[in-house]
């Protein structure tokens, strides 16, 4: 009788379950250590019959693309994904409705000096008016955020290290996401920057914020193709039984998108050392 994907599903999930209700204790660690080996395991014979599922025919079973054994056996999303967007693209200002554009306002001189890196002219803006530290654009995005997501550490640093206490690093925009969400996010634009997370974190940013779809941090790390960002989180103490509104635990989203080394170097390694 062949395996079929769905065997691994189901395993996984059950595994998954257990592990997320067994408490954190020393009579429990033998068997959380083995379930998780067991787990990594299963992951790796996974790949062996997904290599050989590409180099022999007829296939033995079947895998559809971009899962892997982990994924919970049940309905759940091919991916998240959350880009920036370009308040100033008249693409966006397009695709808003109209009894909306009144509040659709242009970005400020502050956030815009933010965006190009502008730290004398951020200093004589901040220098005349403190209160500007609160500026925001259209979608709730503050200048903290605009410095990670542009890159620019130096404004970033200033920010938080002589405008104390002004600076409030877990304010969240619109859509529930703070400056930390968005330094651990990737996408085409914007990768994770290792030393603005570190930052970040020196700065009690809070790893345990969610956004609207009750996404942490960790969940956001899961998705760069490197572990950097995961490690730092890890260091951190994160809690890595969160669910967002799919349910899903930032493991699950690692197995889901064939993060494989996200959950065999970052996930996995936390799970075995921490509190050890």
């Amino acid at each position: 009788m062949a395996i079929k994907r769905k065997d691994f599903q189901k395993t996984s999930s059950i595994i998954l379950e257990f592990l997320l209700k067994l408490p954190d204790e020393e009579t429990s660690s033998r068997l959380r250590d083995t379930l998780l080996h067991g787990l990594h395991f299963l992951q790796q014979y996974y790949l062996i019959l997904q290599k050989r599922d590409k180099e022999q025919k007829p296939l033995q079973w079947t895998i559809e693309r971009g899962l892997s054994p982990l994924t919970p056996f049940r309905e759940a999303p091919d991916k998240f994904e959350w880009p920036w967007i370009d308040v100033e693209s008249n693409k966006v200002k397009q695709t808003i409705p109209k009894h909306s554009l009144n509040n659709f306002v242009n970005l400020s001189p502050i956030i815009v000096a933010v965006r190009e890196g502008d730290l004398r002219y951020v200093k004589e803006l901040l220098n005349s008016e403190p209160e500007l530290i609160d500026r925001v654009d259209s979608f709730g995005r503050d200048l903290l955020t605009y410095a990670v997501q542009y890159q620019q550490i130096h404004i970033l640093r200033y920010l938080l290290l002589e405008c104390k206490p002004s600076a409030n690093i877990n304010i969240q925009a619109n859509d529930g996401s703070t400056c930390l969400h968005r330094a651990c996010y990737s996408d085409d634009g914007q990768q994770c920057n290792v030393d603005i997370v570190r930052l970040l974190l020196e700065n009690n940013a809070d790893v345990t914020r969610q956004d609207v779809h009750l996404r942490s941090p960790l969940h956001w790390a899961v998705l760069a193709e490197n572990t950097d960002c995961l490690k730092i989180l890890i260091e951190y103490n994160v809690d890595i039984h969160t669910r967002d509104a799919d349910g899903m635990t930032p493991a699950m989203w690692a197995c889901h998108l064939d993060r494989y080394d996200h959950f065999r170097v970052g996930l996995l390694l936390f799970f075995l050392h921490y509190k050890s």
